[in-house]
């Protein structure tokens, strides 16, 4: 029946609900709706990157297939081979060079002979500072010595499997040199009446 004018429902009418349009979003959407799409978009445009790439190079390793480390490995071994020791670089023996070692051939050598005249002369000033503890002192008399050798030779060490000598280490180097001030320096001191200190092993 009419009242009226309208028409009149036995029975109450339900909401009419809109669902998103293609072309667009629905106003209905909450915040929260809208950022996990755009998040979907994100991830999704990234995996079409992900894809194209491996088919443009189809040589590579799949994303997928990778490890979570994978992608650092090649930089780790290419630091690691960066850091490798490098081989000795055996050097030809020079009458300036100083030769590391034991026993009369290398006192004999005419840059030994140079050195162990400018230990003996510098033996005493060091036994000094040593008395004294002047640990400065005696740095700077073997910073100087080791200086006046390397002016025109080298010190230089023998591989005991290919018998080739190469240079010193330079740690190496101020160890000897100091060790050999203090040995020819206590020499000095007792004045050893046997001579023994004009000879000294390197």
């Amino acid at each position: 029946s009419l009242q009226n004018g309208s028409a009149f429902l036995p029975f109450p009418l339900s909401p009419i609900r809109r669902s998103p349009s293609n072309s667009g979003e629905s106003k209905d959407v909450p915040p929260e709706g809208k950022q996990q799409k755009k998040a979907s978009r994100a991830c999704t445009r990234t995996k079409k990157r992900r894809v194209v790439k491996e088919v443009s190079n189809p040589t590579a390793t799949p994303y997928s297939a990778q490890k979570p480390n994978e992608a650092t490995s090649s930089a780790n071994i290419s630091q690691v081979s960066t850091t490798k020791k490098s081989p000795r670089s055996y050097v030809k023996v020079g009458g300036a060079d100083v030769l590391f070692g034991r026993g009369g051939g290398s006192n004999n050598h005419p840059g030994n002979k140079k050195y162990l005249k400018k230990v003996r002369e510098r033996a005493i000033e060091y036994a000094n500072a040593n008395a004294k503890q002047d640990k400065s002192a005696q740095k700077k008399i073997t910073e100087e010595v080791i200086s006046f050798m390397q002016c025109k030779g080298r010190f230089l060490n023998q591989d005991k499997d290919t018998k080739r000598w190469y240079v010193a280490d330079a740690r190496k180097v101020y160890t000897k040199v100091r060790q050999a001030l203090y040995d020819q320096g206590n020499r000095q001191s007792r004045e050893d009446s046997d001579g023994s200190g004009n000879k000294q092993d390197l």
